[in-house]
């Protein structure tokens, strides 16, 4: 078929919102992650464009212990918002709180959740890739992931599970923003560059 004629078909982002260390830690050796948002963030944009980000989401995919300590939160990140949790140990849905717990393989359901009807608008209707780092892995070598906002934490905690140990997949990105704030932290906002096509 002709390219010029090919329609594309329009599909959500999977985006990775997720704050991590200065040295690119998302939790102690343990799980624990108790040094995240520490001090306070002031002014204009405290919440560090979470607010922003939320209102675009339709869909929240994570790992199960990641959902695990989210839902323990005083205040849910995802509340409103239907969640599908992937675990290997078995669970029940719950659908009084949107959550669906899948045992299906992460890259096959998130690219099914991708084009899933009703498709509106793809820019208000994002899947938010919540974590954790093995999550991110799977998805991220399955050339899945097109947004990455990282917002790193003037932090250093030594041991820890690192958000990019175990990728296998050379990736390249492109810079869309950079902000920072005066307590020490910084965005970036990345859009997957395209792959090239032979």
């Amino acid at each position: 078929m002709n390219g010029a004629l090919t329609k594309t078909l329009a599909t959500r982002k999977l985006s990775l919102f997720i704050l991590t260390s200065l040295d690119g830690k998302v939790a102690r050796s343990n799980g624990e992650i108790d040094w995240i948002w520490t001090d306070p963030v002031e002014g204009p944009n405290s919440d560090c464009n979470y607010g922003k980000f939320m209102s675009s989401v339709k869909y929240v995919v994570t790992g199960r212990k990641t959902f695990d300590i989210s839902a323990s939160f005083e205040k849910l990140p995802f509340a409103g918002k239907q969640k599908y949790v992937f675990t290997r140990t078995a669970g029940s849905s719950r659908p009084n709180d949107e959550t669906t717990y899948i045992s299906d393989d992460p890259a096959q359901f998130v690219r099914e959740l991708k084009t899933r009807a009703p498709l509106d608008n793809v820019e208000d209707e994002k899947i938010w890739l919540l974590g954790g780092a093995e999550i991110f892995k799977q998805l991220h070598d399955a050339d899945l992931v097109d947004e990455i906002i990282l917002t790193i934490q003037p932090i250093i905690i030594g041991a820890g599970i690192n958000l990019f140990d175990g990728i296998t997949l050379e990736t390249k990105w492109n810079l869309v923003s950079c902000e920072s704030w005066k307590e020490g932290l910084v965005q970036m906002t990345y859009s997957r560059s395209p792959t090239p096509t032979v």
